[in-house]
Order: C-alpha cells, then structure tokens, then sequence
C-alpha cells in the first residue's frame, strides 16, 4: 500500500532579511513571485490588488466581505481562477481568491497575499501548523494527530468552532479564559497580538486595569488600542503572560467573538487545523 500523499511547505519569521512576526510562505501567482501571510483569521485566501494587477488579472465584485483585524466589515472584488502555487506545497484548485487593498508597507516586503491554511485540506486530511519548528503540512488526520502529540507541549484548544456568514467565508473560534471570564477568540496567526473587545465580559475586567495604548499589527495594517501589561490568558491547559490589547471593535454578528488569539501566544504552538476538531499544543516563549 502506498504511502498516504503529504504536502509540504516551509514557514519563515523574515522579509527583505529582517525578522517579522507572521509566518510567511513563498507563493508564484499567476507566474509571478511573491509571499503571503499564513492568516488563520482569514476568512478566505487573499491577494493584493497590486499583485492582480501586475499580472493583469480579472476581477469582479461579487457581494463578498472580510472582516479586517479591528472588526471592520470590507467589501472586497474576487477573481476567479487565479493561478496559486506554494512553495514545496504545489498548485492549489481555487475557483476564486479576493482581492483587496492591503497595507502599503507589504508591497516593499514582498509580501502580496494572505493564505488561510484551514481551507487547505482535503476531507479526511488535516493542516498541521507548526509554528514552533516553522513548518506547514497537509497529512492524514491521524498523522497530523501523531505529530501534534509528539511535539509536545500543554494541550491548548479544549474546545473549538467554526463560523462566519455565507458572504464572509469561514473562521475559527477557540475557548479561553481572561481575568477570571470565559472568551471565545478567533484563531489568528495574522494578529501579532491577542486581544478582547471591550464589551466581552473579560473585555470589562480588563478595563480597569489598562496601562496606556499602543499600535498593534495584523494583516489588515495598524491600529490602535489600549494595553493590559503581563495579563494571563489561559488556553486550555496552557496558560501565557501577554501584553493584552483591549479595543473598541465589534466583531462580525456571523462571527460572534470576545477577542483575538494572536502571534504571542500561537508563536509556539504546533496547531492542527481540521474545523470545529481544531486542536493544539503549546510550550512557553522562550525569550
């Protein structure tokens, strides 16, 4: 008997040499090379206009939208049948991507798009996302199973679900615990940190003890918010010290959440990506 197919593809912290802090893949669309942001809270895979026109592709206004990492609804074009190969990975079957403005601070970084990895599996497969050893594989679910377990690390996601709305695509929930309150985060590797929506109920603890604002990234660009210094975020059996951003998004009504799971936390996790199964292995940062 064969061996079971596994796709492959390596995740890299750097860009134009410097260190960044979403995981990158090496991407070819439409014959033209570039990167993209590996974006669990991406409800669909993305390119930048840029890149679309670039390689003078198609687009079309379809009545679809994003939710953009403050909580912003985004009316976005697509373009179908766009051309999208991974690095070690392979060609993807895409009937479409949409296509939008992303930050202009990107483009000078080669970076032109965002994958969504939970839409890459095939049934009865899985995405195994390890963050910690800067890998992304598509395997059988027992296999990508086998390899969350041996990685080691505290069990990190006792529960999870999938939402979104039938114009917004699909996103990832998962249970956590703030400042003694249960909250329900949206799995983003796309966020360089997590976060609560001031009006969750972690969100009003929080509040009292914010220590002044900062700017915050993720896929979508900048923004600002306010700041819970050293704040513990528990994640199932894992539990994490972070400087906490409160803001004053709402998120999507397809999506209902309490905040944001970001790269300070997921940094160091090895995450297998298979919908409301969604599991998780995580260890401490180490400094």
């Amino acid at each position: 008997k064969p061996a079971p197919r596994v796709r492959r593809a390596a995740l890299r912290y750097k860009a134009n040499g410097d260190d960044f802090p979403l995981p990158l893949v090496d991407v070819v669309i439409g014959g033209f090379p570039t990167s993209m942001i590996v974006d669990t809270g991406a409800s669909h895979h993305v390119i930048a206009d840029w890149v679309a026109k670039e390689i003078s592709l198609p687009v079309s206004t379809s009545g679809d939208r994003a939710v953009d990492h403050a909580g912003r609804v985004r009316t976005v074009a697509r373009a179908e049948n766009a051309k999208l190969s991974i690095s070690g990975w392979g060609a993807l079957d895409l009937p479409f991507v949409l296509v939008l403005s992303m930050p202009g601070a990107l483009k000078p970084l080669g970076i032109g798009g965002v994958l969504a990895p939970h839409l890459l599996a095939e049934p009865g497969r899985a995405t195994l996302l390890d963050l910690r050893g800067g890998v992304m594989i598509e395997e059988p679910e027992d296999e990508a199973l086998k390899h969350e377990t041996e990685s080691g690390g505290a069990k990190a996601f006792p529960s999870a679900r999938v939402c979104g709305g039938a114009t917004e695509g699909v996103l990832l929930v998962v249970q956590a615990a703030a400042f003694g309150e249960p909250a329900w985060l949206k799995l983003d590797t796309g966020a360089t940190s997590s976060s609560l929506y001031e009006k969750s109920a972690a969100g009003k603890r929080a509040l009292a003890k914010v220590s002044g604002g900062r700017k915050d990234y993720g896929a979508a660009g900048s923004f600002t918010s306010r700041s819970v210094p050293e704040a513990k975020l528990n994640v199932g059996e894992f539990e994490a010290s972070v400087d906490l951003a409160i803001e004053a998004g709402e998120p999507s009504p397809g999506c209902p959440t309490d905040g944001f799971l970001g790269m300070d936390v997921l940094r160091s996790c090895v995450i297998v990506l298979r919908g409301d199964k969604t599991s998780a292995r995580c260890v401490p940062l180490r400094d």
